[in-house]
Formats: structure tokens, C-alpha cells, sequence
């Protein structure tokens, strides 16, 4: 009845031989155990076959689908006209079509015809997801141009203050002083965003096994507020430390947590208000210890707070850069957190200041 799974003799095989095509049966549960959606239409354009991995781009269950016209059940402009080339040239055409009331999944779909005679009596379509593919090459494009621009901007001040300073200014004491700081603070901005490439390089190479480690908390959180306060008081933003007293180590490396801890103090006091605050605790709980860190600083709007982990991605567009950051220490915290099979997360109002929260397993 469907070509597609039609049994074919062999003129070869003996008179009893069971024939050479597998059974219907079989070949209907080999397509519904694919992971790829697998749709095949008859010569009307009406649905003959469906899997289960093509349902999630139906608009109905793909049981249902049996029978009804392949427009009715995708309503896909995209999928019609390739539907309609197929049949009119005979060839096998693939294109990628975004789904979803979003458009937010892509599939690589290929239609191949199937023939009787010269008549196209089938045509018979199988989706790909490739919407992970093109979300990490997009990624990827997007990391490149942001590496371009956060290098471009401290090289070309770098350039300017030099050149500057060959174009006579070296002459003049005070001014020659000037380019030469401007000179000195822009290197410092280009090893901080080479260190912390580098630093999110190695997190992200997949590691098959994570060797144990153990740090103490209490020491590791005093010596880093410790050496913020500095910062924090040319900043005139006051920095508390609230320890319980029966924290002893998490399952992290002392350059690991201390990371983590620059990297979200640093931000904390950097955007934080004049006469501001930022309270440091740590505490247990069931899964582990708990560090939060709390600051009255400008805070971050509901949409950006689901962003502000990604790699460049900066709240404060503005004036990220000017306060020196490279727009990678929070993805740093998420990466080395993360790997250690803990958890971080933040909660935040425009102008009421941020919590950062912490969980990190015990050893």
C-alpha cells in the first residue's frame, strides 16, 4: 500500500524464500526509534508516516498527523515550497527552516522523492536538529568580534599616547607624564583581559575527571576582603565580613575560590555608590557552604540579570569599561563554580544593589 515499505521479490530468490525487504512492521519501528524526525508524504501531499522526533514541530500529536495534508499539520510556508520544488524537479533538496512560535529551533530538512515509474509517488523528509550547531557558531562569531573590539579599544589609546609622545610631547615633563600613566594603565587593561581569556580557555577544555580539592574558607575569605580593602576605601565603600564559626573547607582550590571572590568583590566595590556598603557571609547549609555577597550599588535590571554570566556581556554598557573590567570575571565565577559542581546566582532592582549567591560542596 505505501510504497515506501512496499515488499520487493527478488527474481533470484527460490519460490519459498521469505522475501528480501524487511517487514512493515519492522521497518515502522526502525524509523520511530530514530532521533530524527522522519515525515513521508504520498502524491497528494498528505501525511503517510511520522516518528515520534518530528512531533515536537507539529502542531498536534504526530500519531494524529496520519492522513491530513503536510500544510495543515506544519503550517510552514518554508516546508510547502520545498515540498513543491521537490515534486517538480524530482531532485533531493535540503534547506535549514527555523521552527517554533519563536523560530528558535533550526532544522537541516532534506526532502528525497521516491519514484514508481516515472511518477513521483512519494516524497520523504528527515529533520536534523542543528539548533545547539548554529547557537555555538553563532557564539563563536560573536566572541571574536567582542575579543576585536576589547582589544581594539586599549590598543588604540596605547597607540595615540605613544605617538603623542614621538610627536614631541616627550619634551614636555608634565605632559609626557600624562601619556605615559594613560600609556600604563591601557597595558594593565590588555594583560587583565589576556589573563582572563586565557583563564576562561583552560575552563572550558572538557576535563574527564576533576581532581579533589579542599580549601579553607574562613582564611581564604579574610585574606581576600583583606586585600580589597584598599580598593574599597578609594572607593569610600565600607566592606563587612560575616563568617559562621563552623565553616571549614569547600571543594575548590585556594586560587579557585579566591578567584571567585575577586572576581565578585571587585565588581561589588566597582559599582557600588559613594559611602556604599558590601557585606560578605558564609554560611552551611544542606548542600554545602553558602557565600553571599551583597552590595548598595546601581543594581541590575530584571533582563540583564539572566545575561550577566555570558562573556562580555556587560549591565552597565556604559561605564563597565571605563571602571577598568573585562567583562569576563562573571563568566569566570560561573565556569570555576560550575566545574566544582556548585552554583551561582544573583538577585537585583535598578538601584537597589545585587546579591550574589554561592553554593559550593563540601569536600
Amino acid at each position: 500500500m505505501i510504497n515506501l515499505f512496499r515488499r520487493r521479490a527478488s527474481p533470484l530468490a527460490a519460490p519459498n524464500a521469505p522475501p528480501l525487504c524487511p517487514p512493515l512492521d519492522f521497518m515502522k519501528d526502525l524509523v520511530h526509534s530514530l532521533t530524527e524526525g522522519v515525515v513521508a508524504v504520498d502524491g497528494r501531499k498528505h501525511i503517510l508516516l511520522a516518528n515520534p522526533a518530528v512531533g515536537e514541530i507539529l502542531n498536534q500529536p504526530y500519531s494524529q498527523a496520519i492522513g491530513k495534508p503536510l500544510w495543515e499539520v506544519l503550517r510552514h510556508r518554508e516546508m510547502s515550497d520545498l515540498l513543491d520544488r521537490v515534486f517538480q524537479s524530482g531532485q533531493t533538496e535540503t534547506k535549514e527552516i527555523a521552527f517554533g512560535s519563536s523560530n528558535d529551533r533550526i532544522f537541516e530538512v532534506r526532502m528525497a522523492p521516491l519514484k514508481t515509474g516515472e511518477k513521483i509517488s512519494q516524497v520523504v523528509a528527515t529533520f536534523h536538529d542543528v539548533t545547539a550547531l548554529r547557537r555555538l557558531e553563532q557564539g563563536r562569531r560573536e566572541f571574536v568580534a567582542n575579543v576585536s573590539h576589547e582589544l581594539k579599544t586599549p590598543l588604540t589609546a596605547l597607540s595615540a599616547a605613544l605617538e603623542t609622545l614621538l610627536d614631541g610631547a616627550l619634551d614636555d615633563p608634565q605632559h609626557a607624564r600624562d601619556f605615559l600613566i594613560t600609556a600604563q594603565e591601557q597595558t594593565a587593561r590588555l594583560q587583565r583581559l589576556i589573563e582572563d581569556l586565557l583563564a576562561l580557555s583552560r575552563l572550558d577544555r572538557p576535563q574527564t575527571f576533576q581532581p579533589p580539592a579542599s580549601c579553607p574558607v574562613q582564611e581564604t575569605c579574610r585574606r581576600v576582603v583583606k586585600a580589597l580593602t584598599p580598593l574599597a576605601q578609594k572607593s569610600a565603600v565600607t566592606l563587612k565580613l560575616d563568617l559562621a564559626s563552623d565553616l571549614l573547607s569547600v571543594a575548590m582550590t585556594e586560587d579557585e575560590l579566591t578567584q571567585v571572590l575577586v572576581n565578585l568583590l571587585d565588581n561589588a566595590i566597582k559599582f557600588n555608590r559613594p559611602d556604599g556598603r558590601v557585606d560578605v557571609r558564609a554560611r552551611l547549609d544542606e548542600f554545602g557552604v553558602v557565600i553571599e555577597i551583597k552590595d548598595t550599588g546601581v543594581g541590575i535590571s530584571p533582563e540583564d540579570q539572566a545575561r550577566v554570566f555570558e562573556r562580555f556581556y556587560r549591565a552597565d554598557k556604559s561605564r563597565g569599561s571605563e571602571r577598568g573590567g573585562t567583562g569576563l570575571g562573571l563568566a569566570i565565577v560561573k565556569h570555576i563554580v560550575e566545574n566544582r559542581g556548585g552554583t551561582v546566582a544573583v538577585t537585583s532592582g535598578i538601584g537597589q544593589g545585587s546579591v550574589f549567591l554561592v553554593r559550593i560542596p563540601r569536600p
